[in-house]
């Protein structure tokens, strides 16, 4: 899951927002404790001081009154006490004029003032707990109250966002493909009108999707009919001009013919890349190259210069379509009519000598751009088109440079940027 996600970031608010009521709950407690304690024994420090002058003054009377008041209980007045102080924990002492006053809590709260009066043990029992229940957890039911409330709170919250998860997910299931997801509309707020706009325009999606394919099965078939009505009758002229005796026409029109063939083998390769989907396979260069030359003119002058020799994850058919057109543009617009195939350390280049292009490499790609050689060759400027289409479709590029020393222009293929 995302960082940056709203749940995340909702998550950490509310266990900060914890965190810091948990610290300032305890410092509290532990303060209000403290408090309470100083108030308590200063208290019974201020009732032992007192309970020592009666006793002191023998005014027994006074004495008695001053222990019913209080609720307080002698336990034992001698020289030695049989009371257990030892076990129970010390919250405070004082020592005056020689005399010292201890107060003692037990386990249920209950406090005991030992007094020492003159060589004497005077041990006090309060009968009464000085601080009730809510005095001495109040602060602490507070505070577990508030963070018992956050929690239930960050429920609550994450609750509402469950419908906003669900519909993530059938978003993510849409996006991968699958057509048939449609989110579950479980309220009527701004939640379920989202849900129901997703909905909707999932149903667009689909059927556009569907018509789409409806419209691409007729383009196939179009143009399955379109090449067989143009080839038909481009052969049919072909074999007549088999037995028309050589004159000054035959061969303007053998090459007229020759150049309509060629045009509509380019016109329906770039059509077919508009809605082909490759079938990868892997291959290695030297191979492909051999496919290559064999799909190429008898005629074809081609040279293979590779160092190396890699394989590389390609649609074979579309691939060597490609190469096939950069070699016969190398050998038609080359100086000394010759192609150089290389491939090294991840690259496939075409290089033929001639001049350096006119244009950026951006420029050729786009359907009918030619330059002036082009131009007087009779070039259709549909070749680097159709490289480019097939380069995109497998997530490569064509690149170019010029090496002026040797005067060499080079089409190339970095297949380290497509692994990159």
């Amino acid at each position: 899951m995302s960082q940056n996600s709203l749940f995340v970031k909702v998550t950490l608010l509310f266990l900060t927002a914890i965190f810091f009521l948990s610290f300032i709950a305890y410092d509290v407690i532990k303060q209000n404790a403290l408090r309470l304690e100083t108030l308590t024994t200063k208290r019974y420090i201020q009732l032992a001081s007192s309970i020592k002058k009666n006793i002191i003054e023998d005014d027994v009377e006074e004495l008695e009154k001053e222990l019913g008041t209080n609720s307080l209980e002698l336990i034992c007045f001698s020289d030695a006490c049989d009371v257990n102080l030892t076990a129970m924990k010390l919250v405070g002492a004082v020592t005056r004029n020689f005399d010292t006053i201890e107060i003692y809590k037990d386990e249920e709260g209950h406090s005991f003032i030992r007094i020492s009066v003159l060589g004497r043990q005077l041990v006090i029992k309060d009968n009464l707990l000085r601080q009730g229940f809510f005095e001495r957890h109040g602060v602490l039911l507070l505070f577990t109250g508030a963070i018992i409330s956050n929690v239930l709170l960050y429920l609550v919250v994450m609750n509402l966002f469950s419908p906003i998860r669900r519909l993530k997910a059938r978003m993510e299931d849409f996006a991968a493909g699958d057509l048939s997801v449609r989110a579950k509309i479980s309220s009527e707020g701004e939640i379920g009108e989202l849900a129901a706009e997703f909905n909707a325009v999932a149903d667009k999606m689909e059927a556009l999707l569907k018509e789409k394919e409806e419209l691409l099965a007729d383009k196939e078939e179009l143009l399955a009919n379109i090449s067989h009505e143009l080839r038909t009758p481009i052969m049919k002229i072909k074999l007549a001009l088999g037995f028309i005796d050589a004159s000054k026409y035959k061969e303007s029109i053998q090459k007229a013919v020759e150049s309509m063939d060629s045009l509509t083998t380019m016109l329906l390769e770039n059509e077919e890349l508009s809605f082909g989907t490759l079938k990868i396979e892997r291959i290695n260069t030297n191979e492909l190259y051999m496919k290559t030359v064999a799909a190429m003119a008898d005629n074809a002058e081609c040279k293979n210069i590779s160092e190396q020799i890699f394989d590389v994850d390609v649609d074979v058919r579309y691939f060597t379509m490609a190469l096939k057109n950069l070699l016969e543009n190398a050998i038609k617009y080359s100086d000394d009519k010759t192609a150089i195939f290389e491939a090294k350390d991840g690259v496939i280049s075409v290089l033929s000598k001639g001049d350096k292009l006119e244009k950026d490499i951006s420029y050729y790609v786009g359907a009918f751009t030619k330059g002036d050689k082009a131009r007087l060759s009779g070039g259709y400027g549909l070749g680097l088109s159709i490289v480019s289409k097939i380069l995109r479709k497998h997530g490569l590029e064509l690149d170019y440079s010029y090496d002026d020393a040797q005067g060499l222009n080079r089409f190339f293929i970095d297949f380290n940027k497509k692994n990159a």
